[in-house]
């Protein structure tokens, strides 16, 4: 039985401040557990930050690399930033998305907000969709050194199935759009199919025994990719309610990339 939220809060008793830098504060905060027992938490606390997923006409998507400190390397990532302070989220948006890479959006749409470490900060990250994009001038920070490579979405799925994207906000943020049925899909399955060559209309001249092996072969083809095509689909059919979760839609882009048909970049 799940316990009422009320019988699982602590009670805060103190709070000293370590830190204070230019985007965060570290606080060392005492508190009251619900057993009566007291224990004790470092807490980060950030402003807040956004996350945009740049879709351009063709369906590729804007990426990003940079080397991170922290992670010990480059890394592709999704443009992010945190919000300066009475900064609407949309327009922080708008403008991490056009000094990181360049791109102006003509559309901003919200898709859904997160705690990315909620055992010791305050962060909450709203992510958004990035359409109608136009290139203007990148205008990074002096601090900052980032490539901007458009990428297709077959490569993307890739390069997250295989752990070469290792950014989460970048994964959670693709896989709900994906979940959603908000990436390009369905364009490329039948992109795909249309450049497939059709095997049910050719003639050969071989014996009876053959046509009927061909025959028999051209039919699992047929229901080996209408499988797959429902795979697929179970994506496509999904409400946006049932996405909001990331590990969950994490979860089931995992599935479209093991049971879907392979795209070419």
């Amino acid at each position: 039985m799940t316990r009422p939220a009320g019988d699982m809060e602590e009670k805060v008793l103190s709070s000293e401040l370590l830190y204070r830098g230019r985007a965060v504060a570290i606080r060392k905060v005492a508190v009251e557990l619900p057993t009566g027992k007291h224990g004790s938490r470092v807490i980060i606390e950030h402003p807040g930050s956004v996350a945009v997923v740049p879709l351009l006409d063709d369906g590729r998507l804007v990426l990003i690399r940079q080397f991170r400190l922290a992670a010990g390397g480059v890394i592709w990532e999704i443009p992010a930033g945190h919000i300066e302070r009475g900064e609407d989220p949309e327009a922080c948006a708008r403008r991490e998305l056009e000094e990181e890479t360049g791109y102006r959006a003509g559309k901003v749409e919200g898709l859904f907000e997160a705690y990315l470490s909620p055992g010791s900060s305050t962060e909450l990250m709203r992510f958004f969709l990035a359409t109608g994009l136009e290139k203007k001038e990148q205008r990074t920070e002096e601090d900052e050194t980032i490539s901007v490579e458009p990428v297709g979405f077959s490569r993307v799925a890739r390069m997250i199935a295989s752990n070469e994207i290792r950014d989460a906000k970048s994964i959670a943020a693709i896989a709900y759009l994906q979940a959603r049925g908000s990436l390009p899909v369905r364009r490329l399955q039948e992109s795909k199919r249309s450049r497939a060559p059709s095997t049910s209309t050719r003639r050969l001249p071989v014996g009876r025994a053959s046509r009927r092996a061909g025959s028999a072969v051209g039919e699992e083809r047929v229901a080996s990719g209408s499988r797959r095509l429902r795979r697929v689909g179970a994506i496509e059919a999904l409400e946006p309610h049932e996405a909001v979760q990331p590990s969950s839609a994490v979860a089931v882009f995992t599935a479209t990339l093991e049971g879907g048909p392979r795209a070419r970049p």
